[in-house]
């Protein structure tokens, strides 16, 4: 009920202590090549009819090979919902708040492999690590049922629930200091939101 843009900002002032830039709704842009472009596809198409297993490893050398190998180039610019960058290492990071279905997944693959291969044509030496994350548990109070990103995902490496992405965030304990302060809020102020739920009941 708090949309997903609470949580974006929740994320920033948890990751500004612990990454030298932390930025919502960041822009990438620049120029990518037309066999860049062509290698994410493939790669998708490949997942998605099992001609390939999920590695970022192997993705990741597939789009760094080519990424400046083509003067044919075509601009192209994406949202981050949550950017992070600390050192040699950058982390872009796709919010999900519901389980999206395996259309949508496909949909952010490709955006996550695109992210990598902007940040590659400018930054060939960086390391890039990009993730879609789940503030919540979609299906609390079960166990995410991590088998419908099966496939299209390298679930070790590139998917975040709860508290692995609150703890990539802000270290060990993040998850329950946060939901003590979610806690303590409500309280305090119980009579504000109890009026504005009737506001919206009518």
């Amino acid at each position: 009920m708090l949309g997903q843009s609470i949580f974006e900002n929740v994320a920033k002032i948890i990751a500004r202590p612990h990454f030298g830039r932390v930025e919502c709704q960041h822009e990438l842009a620049g120029m990518v090549s037309n066999q860049s472009l062509s290698t994410i596809s493939n790669i998708v198409s490949e997942l998605r009819t099992s001609r390939r297993s999920a590695s970022i490893s192997a993705e990741n050398d597939d789009l760094r090979a080519i990424a400046n190998t083509s003067t044919r180039s075509q601009r192209r610019k994406s949202r981050v919902d949550v950017y992070l960058q600390r050192g040699n290492e950058v982390f872009l990071v796709e919010l999900k708040t519901v389980k999206p279905n395996i259309d949508v997944f496909e949909k952010t693959k490709e955006k996550l492999l695109l992210w990598k291969t902007l940040v590659f044509c400018e930054f060939p030496d960086v390391v890039v690590k990009a993730f879609v994350a789940f503030p919540y548990n979609p299906e609390a109070p079960r166990p995410y049922a991590r088998w419908t990103l099966q496939g299209m995902f390298d679930i070790q490496n590139e998917v975040l629930v709860e508290s692995e992405f609150w703890e990539m965030l802000g270290g060990d304990n993040t998850t329950s200091q946060l939901l003590d302060v979610f806690e303590n809020t409500g309280i305090e102020l119980r009579e504000v939101i109890d009026h504005k739920f009737r506001e919206f009941i009518g």
